[in-house]
Parts: structure tokens; C-alpha cells; sequence
């Protein structure tokens, strides 16, 4: 029998505009450690996003994730 010690799975961090845990997703990535999940609200969210090289997962919670950059940085959520 295999003991298991250590290994949680990541936090879940929401972004969105209502009542989530942060309203820009670069915020939650910043807040955000190795194993998390963020999981962001369908809109539009103008800034740039750097994972400053942090393991986590960027879903969208309408299904579809899309990310695009004009200018300083916009990213379309579905």
C-alpha cells in the first residue's frame, strides 16, 4: 500500500467582474502559485499577461479562451 504525503492540488483563483477573486487576470497570475487554476469570466480584459514563469492553468469559465495582443495587450475571453 502506497502512502501519498505532500501533494494537494493547486488553489482555484477566479477572475471576473462581480464577486471573483480578482478583476484582471495578470493580478491572479501574480497572486498565483505553481498548480493553480484561474479561471476567468467570458469579456474583455485589456492588459498584458506574463506567467513570470509559474506553472498554472488559464481557462475561461464560458468554455473558450482566447488571447490576443493589439497594442498594449488585450485579451478576448469566451
Amino acid at each position: 500500500m502506497a502512502c501519498l504525503s505532500g501533494i494537494s492540488a493547486g488553489a482555484i483563483i477566479t477572475v471576473g467582474p462581480d464577486d471573483d477573486d480578482f478583476t484582471s487576470i495578470q493580478a491572479a497570475i501574480d497572486f498565483a502559485e505553481g498548480g493553480d487554476e484561474i479561471i476567468v469570466a467570458p469579456g474583455m480584459y485589456s492588459e498584458a499577461i506574463n506567467f513570470n514563469g509559474k506553472a498554472v492553468r488559464v481557462r475561461s469559465s464560458g468554455g473558450g479562451l482566447a488571447i490576443g495582443r493589439s497594442g498594449g495587450g488585450v485579451a478576448c475571453v469566451g
